[in-house]
């Protein structure tokens, strides 16, 4: 009976097959990347204000001209100290979390650079728990690595 040898090539096929292609892989937009990751994690994210959803990004004005950030769960109440930020691009890491929390979101415009680096790290971090996954279903089909320098 001949060893049924696994590999990253193989695991690479077998996500593909799934709809879930390497990031690097030409052609792969972050909207495509936004759209796998809210499917996985049941989120949802929308440019339309819904007072319903679980999580807000927007912008405001200060009093004398300055424009900061609002991430927050209570946009009626938002903590100064918690959910305001000078820099947007300080909001990636936390709408990262939301998407993988699986919340529904508000954002004020999808194209923002914050938006496509959180979709971008949230598919990698889904990336990489897939390749576990799949590994594992291929151990369970009676796959082996050829040796034991190839495990991750």
């Amino acid at each position: 009976m001949s060893k049924k040898i696994l590999t990253e090539e193989l695991i690479q096929e077998k996500l593909a097959e799934k709809g879930y292609p390497l990031t690097h892989d030409e052609g792969i937009s972050y909207e495509f990347m936004l759209k796998k990751v809210c499917e996985y994690y049941d989120a949802e994210i929308s440019e339309d204000w819904n007072d319903d959803a679980d999580f807000f990004i927007y912008s405001e004005s200060t009093a004398d001209g300055y424009e900061v950030y609002i991430a927050t769960n209570s946009p009626s109440t938002p903590s100064i100290n918690e959910d305001v930020y000078y820099y947007d691009s300080d909001l990636a890491s936390t709408l990262e979390d939301a998407l993988i929390d699986g919340a529904r979101i508000y954002v004020d415009y999808l194209q923002d650079d914050y938006v496509r680096e959180a979709a971008e790290s949230a598919y990698d971090y889904l990336y990489e728990r897939l390749i576990e996954e799949t590994e594992n279903e291929l151990i369970d089909e009676g796959y082996e690595y050829e040796n034991e320098a190839e495990v991750a």
